[in-house]
């Protein structure tokens, strides 16, 4: 395979729960895979989940997340051709890992939330 064959593919899926006694769900799934000029990859592969509780209060048209628990799962292919996933397994999060989740933007078309 030559350079210009080599690509990167990312897809990202997040849904938000928003409940009325002030109480938040948060699931993100990001998948990227990827394939390099060279037979193998460690990371050719990978999906991760985030899973966040909390609560929110709003502010015009954006949710500000105080997130309370956030736990990460991350599958990756971890070797050759013929390996199987590498699962890492549920791993607590840091508070710092749910900074970017914080402010999330609302739909600005009520029809694009789904309930």
């Amino acid at each position: 395979k030559d350079l210009e064959s080599a690509f990167i593919e990312c897809e990202s899926h997040e849904r938000l729960l928003l409940d009325w006694d002030s109480s938040c769900f948060f699931v993100a799934l990001d998948r990227t895979q990827s394939e390099w000029s060279c037979d193998y990859h460690p990371d050719k592969d990978v999906l991760q989940w985030d899973v966040l509780l909390g609560t929110y209060e709003l502010q015009g048209e954006t949710a500000v997340c105080k997130w309370h628990r956030h736990l990460s799962r991350k599958i990756s292919r971890s070797g050759g051709e013929n390996d199987g996933p590498a699962d890492l397994g549920w791993e607590e999060k840091d508070t710092r890992a749910s900074l970017k989740w914080q402010r999330i933007p609302l739909p600005d078309n009520p029809d694009d939330a789904e309930f």
